[in-house]
């Protein structure tokens, strides 16, 4: 499945926004698989899937993703140091 939302994460050790689609104003559409395991057809990092799954369209979901469900080591996106907890909130607004 697809989700739409629009997200904001958080790096939990220095309290800053690495990426926003409300400051972009434009939702995203998520490929709901987890990355982790199913590298070669993209998906999400391990922890924002478990996060995600069974959650329903209109729910706002705030996910806890110690490093160890993160980014793979040397795949970090910009703003994110190695070794990080991330915070997410998502608002689902659609699946496809």
């Amino acid at each position: 499945d697809k989700v739409v939302t629009h997200f904001t994460g958080v790096v939990w050790e220095t309290k800053q926004t690495f990426s926003s689609s409300f400051d972009q104003g434009t939702p995203v559409t998520l490929t709901l698989l987890d990355g982790s395991v199913d590298e070669a057809n993209g998906g999400v990092i391990g922890g924002v899937f478990a996060g995600l799954v069974g959650q329903t369209v209109g729910s706002q979901v705030a996910i806890v993703v110690p490093p160890a469900l993160g980014y793979p080591e040397g795949n970090q996106p910009a703003g994110v140091p190695e070794g990080s907890t991330l915070i997410y909130v998502f608002d689902i607004l659609g699946v496809q």
